[in-house]
């Protein structure tokens, strides 16, 4: 008799896993103090730039913040500051992602 073959076929479905959560970023405790930090020299209360100190004040202000700390060149900080760097724009991406956490 003519022998028996089985034969199993695996079918491997390619599935992509869901994205990482992204960090939770809240004003009080990362934004508040690259605001003082980065900016407050200029943008601080009482310093002679724009204010822009507060949790409403970035927020309202977000995309412009944003943009000219992005852009290349980066436009802000002036120099001698240096440049923020991408782990602190990323820090401000998720931030905004995450709905400008207080």
């Amino acid at each position: 008799t003519p022998a028996s073959v089985c034969s199993i076929r695996i079918g491997l479905v390619a599935t992509s896993l869901p994205a990482p959560p992204l960090p939770t970023v809240t004003w009080a405790a990362d934004i508040a103090a690259l605001s003082s930090d980065r900016c407050g020299l200029c943008h601080g209360p009482g310093q002679f730039a724009h204010e822009m100190y507060s949790y409403q004040q970035w927020i309202d202000e977000f995309e412009i913040i944003y943009g000219v700390t992005s852009m290349t060149p980066p436009q802000m900080p002036l120099a001698p500051e240096s440049p923020l760097t991408s782990a602190e724009l990323k820090l401000l991406e998720n931030w905004k992602a995450g709905g400008f956490l207080p």
